[in-house]
C-alpha cells in the first residue's frame, strides 16, 4: 500500500495510500506515467495554484489551502484515537514536536471519555441520577448539527453549546434569551479562545460550518490571528 517518495523536505519517505485513495487515482485517465502530469505529459504538473482555486470555488471552500487538507487528515486521525507518533509518521514529520499541535484534540476526547466513565460510577452509587455537567457535556455532539435541531434547542437558565459531531470545536451557543450563535472554541498557545461566526438563522448552517473549517485549519497550522474577533 505504501509508495516511496524519493524527495521531500525531510528526505525519502513512504507515502501510505489506503484503498479508497488508490481507487480514485486508478480512475484518473492516464496520458503518461505521472499521476498529475503537465499539459504535454512529459513531467509532473509544477503549479497547482490556479487549478486548486478553481476546484475549491466549485466546492464552496473559499480560502482553504491545499496544505489545510493535511491538517484536516491529522485532526480527524487524532480525534479518532490514533496516537501522535503514528499521526506524525503519516504526515512525514521528522520531529514529534511538529505533531504536538494536534494534542489538544485528543485531550477533548479524553475529557469526554472521563465524563462518561464518571457517569457510570456515579449512577451505580446514586441509583441512576445524572450530574448536570455531564449531561451538558454529552451535547458535544454524536452527530452533525442540523437546522431543525438548532431551531428546536430550548433556552436554559444559563447558556450552553450544542457541539458539532463532524467538526470538533464548532458549535451553536444557546443563550437564556433564546439567541443562537455559531461559535468556534479551541486552545491556542495554552489559552482557550472563542470566536463568534454569526447568529442563527441569519447565518446559514452550511456557511458557518465552512467558515469554521477554514478558520480551524489555519489555527492548527499555527495562525493564531485566524481567531481574531470579527468586526
Amino acid at each position: 500500500m505504501g509508495r516511496v517518495l524519493p524527495e521531500s523536505k525531510t528526505g525519502p519517505k513512504t507515502i501510505q495510500l489506503p484503498p479508497p485513495a488508490r481507487a480514485v487515482l486508478s480512475g484518473v485517465p492516464r496520458i503518461s506515467h505521472y499521476v498529475i502530469p503537465n499539459a504535454r505529459g512529459t513531467g509532473p504538473m509544477k503549479d497547482l495554484g490556479l487549478r486548486w482555486q478553481k476546484l475549491r470555488g466549485l466546492a464552496g471552500l473559499e480560502g482553504v489551502r491545499i496544505h489545510d487538507c493535511r491538517h484536516t487528515l491529522a485532526s480527524h486521525a487524532v480525534m479518532n484515537g490514533i496516537d501522535l507518533y503514528t499521526v506524525g509518521r503519516l504526515l512525514g514529520h521528522a520531529d514529534i514536536g511538529s505533531t504536538e499541535r494536534y494534542a489538544h484534540l485528543a485531550d477533548d476526547h479524553i475529557r469526554e471519555a472521563a465524563c462518561r466513565i464518571g457517569e457510570i460510577v456515579e449512577a451505580a452509587m446514586t441509583g441512576g441520577r445524572e450530574r448536570e455537567g455531564c449531561v451538558m457535556a454529552r451535547r458535544h455532539a454524536k452527530k452533525p448539527l442540523t437546522r431543525s435541531a438548532i431551531a428546536a434547542a430550548k433556552p436554559g437558565l444559563t447558556e450552553y453549546t450544542l457541539w458539532e459531531g463532524a467538526l470538533a470545536h464548532f458549535g451553536v451557543r444557546v443563550q437564556p434569551s433564546g439567541v443562537r450563535s455559531f461559535v468556534i472554541q479551541t486552545r491556542v498557545r495554552g489559552r482557550m479562545r472563542k470566536l463568534t461566526l454569526g447568529r442563527f438563522p441569519e447565518t446559514a448552517l452550511d456557511d458557518a460550518r465552512r467558515e469554521a473549517a477554514t478558520v480551524l485549519a489555519r489555527v492548527w497550522a499555527g495562525d493564531a490571528v485566524a481567531l481574531a474577533h470579527k468586526p
